[in-house]
């Protein structure tokens, strides 16, 4: 209903979700909106508040929750990425050699950490659940809102054993997952504040984040295109400016 709404005020929403408290594990009040419509962002940050059934919604800009180790998706267990996992396949749930979104197990989960039945693997009960990032696995899932309206050839990456960014779009993503992944960062709200001034000082282009759990979206704002596009200029005409300024912090 409340989409609904939200759609009947010609606003763009990608993303409607009432967010669930992490330590309760139950519904709060407090709704998360994901766009990727600039004059939506816009709009909505202006009006600072939604009329809905009686009651006042207010909006406020999502800050970046405390950064938590994310399970790998074939076995559960938090020491590696899935794309590494060489181990068998395990069901998050019952613990069967099955993906977990195919598990009909009518018994209640199991975690595979610790082996209890009171909370699935995923669960931020689990006793043995790292409560820190881990040194060179990536803990926050970057992606972009934008469109893309250039895609990297084929000829250029066959060409580099290590893929290179070679556009603004691609330069950005590969810059906030890099630190945000980095353990040694520990404050995310500083740091994302940093990142913002020094790609805008590089390339003019503004970008705003919002969190998902463990995914981080971004909305690049190209400020010298007048229709606000995925800026996806030649990396190679930055390399120069890069050069110049130096990395960033």
């Amino acid at each position: 209903m409340f989409l609904d709404h939200l759609r009947d005020l010609q606003l763009q929403i990608r993303f409607c979700k009432r967010i669930i408290s992490r330590v309760k594990g139950t519904p709060t009040l407090m709704i998360r909106l994901i766009t990727g419509d600039h004059a939506t962002y816009e709009r909505l940050i202006a009006d600072r508040a939604l009329h809905f059934l009686g009651r006042v919604f207010r909006i406020v800009e999502s800050k970046p929750p405390t950064p938590v180790p994310v399970p790998c998706g074939k076995c559960g267990a938090f020491d590696h990425r899935t794309e590494e996992c060489k181990k068998p396949l395990t069901c998050n749930k019952c613990q069967g050699n099955h993906p977990t979104s195919a598990c009909t197990s009518p018994l209640p989960a199991r975690c595979v950490s610790c082996n209890s039945d009171e909370h699935a693997a995923w669960s931020m009960k689990c006793p043995k659940r790292p409560t820190a990032p881990i040194q060179g696995i990536p803990n926050v899932k970057v992606r972009c809102l934008n469109k893309r309206t250039a895609e990297v050839s084929g000829s250029v990456a066959a060409k580099s054993r290590i893929h290179a960014p070679i556009t603004k779009h691609d330069y950005i993503i590969n810059k906030y997952k890099h630190q945000m992944n980095n353990a040694s960062n520990a404050n995310r709200e500083e740091l994302i504040i940093k990142l913002r001034k020094r790609i805008i000082d590089d390339f003019d282009v503004d970008t705003s984040v919002v969190f998902f759990g463990n995914h981080m979206y971004i909305l690049m704002i190209d400020m010298l295109s007048p229709d606000r596009s995925s800026p996806t200029e030649p990396f190679d005409q930055l390399r120069q400016t890069i050069t110049n300024t130096g990395p960033s912090t």
